[in-house]
């Protein structure tokens, strides 16, 4: 709703200032800033969803009518009340139906990369009992504030770390960079040593975390 409220707004202001109380024609700034803005956003929706989301590509389809609106606000500001009136009130309309699926475009964007999924992953793996998480050469403090603890550091470049990792007297999980555990594990080792990856998500662009714990038969 902000932004046909910032038009009615900019269009009051126009006519007090250029005292023109019983017409006004000339075209508030805001509503060029609406257009424009509502096509970056429905342009980069659409990117987003391409690049992490490619079957969902078709949600982006309701942010169009934004910057359609947008486009009939400009035709219509210079014609009657009339139809200025109509302009804002379509202008609304598709305001709250592009942020309706704005809404879910970042739900279906960022569903592999949810700190609240990963850790729900985990206490699933974990068969309900209190997991241990621990991090290798990264630090997420989102993942930190959902957990509500601290994480503490694995030294998986080590035997005696890796060995403590897996005597953990609970289900021992540690995130690392997908790039750093390609490079821990590029002989083999650690996977011939019990470790295994049960999920990955992403942390930025490209850049993904893995989720690694000891192998067992029955994780998901």
């Amino acid at each position: 709703l902000a932004a046909p409220m910032a038009i009615l707004a900019a269009g009051t202001i126009d006519r007090w200032i250029d005292q023109r109380r019983d017409e006004f024609t000339r075209l508030p700034d805001v509503a060029v800033t609406l257009t424009a803005c509502a096509t970056l956003m429905a342009g980069a929706a659409g990117v987003g969803l391409w690049m992490y989301a490619p079957e969902s590509v078709w949600s982006a389809a309701p942010l169009v009518v934004l910057p359609l609106a947008g486009l009939g606000l400009l035709i219509a500001w210079r014609r009657t009340p009339a139809a200025r009136r109509r302009a804002v009130a379509c202008a609304g309309a598709a305001a709250i139906i592009a942020w309706a699926a704005a809404l879910e475009i970042e739900d279906r964007v960022r569903r592999d990369s949810s700190p609240l999924d990963l850790i729900a992953t985990i206490r699933h793996d974990a068969g309900g009992r209190t997991p241990t998480i621990g991090v290798y050469g990264i630090y997420d403090p989102t993942l930190v504030y959902y957990l509500d603890a601290e994480t503490d550091t694995v030294a998986l470049d080590t035997a005696q770390g890796r060995r403590a990792f897996l005597d953990s007297p609970s289900r021992a999980y540690v995130l690392v960079d997908a790039r750093t555990w390609s490079d821990l594990n590029a002989d083999g080792r650690l996977t011939d040593e019990g470790f295994d990856v049960i999920d990955a998500f992403r942390r930025w662009f490209d850049r993904k975390t893995l989720v690694i714990a000891e192998r067992h038969v029955d994780h998901p």
